[in-house]
C-alpha cells in the first residue's frame, strides 16, 4: 500500500489524496483506491498522520524497524563491534 502512496505522491506531486484517485495501482481495484483516497482525506486520519510525523521527527532514535526480532540498532551496534574487531584482528600488514 505504501508503494501506492508514494508512487501516486510522486506522480501528482501533491500531498492531496483527493488529487491521487485517477492514479492506483493496477493490482487494486478501483474502489478500493478511492476508497482508501477518501479515508486519507478525512480529518481524523490527517490528525493521526501529523501526530506521528511529530513524533518520529522529535524522537528518532525510537524509530527502528526491526530486522526479524533484532532492531536495526542492535545491528547497528553488532556491526560496529565487528568492525573493530576486524581492524584489531587484521591490523595493516596482517594477511
Amino acid at each position: 500500500m505504501w508503494e501506492a502512496w508514494d508512487k501516486a505522491t510522486k506522480t501528482i506531486g501533491s500531498w492531496d489524496p483527493m488529487a491521487w484517485l485517477d492514479y492506483g495501482h493496477v493490482w487494486i481495484r478501483r474502489d478500493y483506491w478511492e476508497s482508501l483516497c477518501h479515508r486519507w482525506a478525512t480529518g481524523p486520519w490527517q490528525e493521526r498522520s501529523q501526530a506521528a510525523k511529530r513524533n518520529r521527527a522529535a524522537h528518532p532514535e525510537k524509530n527502528v524497524h526491526t530486522s526479524g526480532s533484532v532492531s536495526y540498532a542492535t545491528h547497528s551496534q553488532k556491526l560496529e563491534s565487528y568492525d573493530r574487531t576486524m581492524a584489531d584482528r587484521y591490523a595493516e600488514g596482517t594477511p
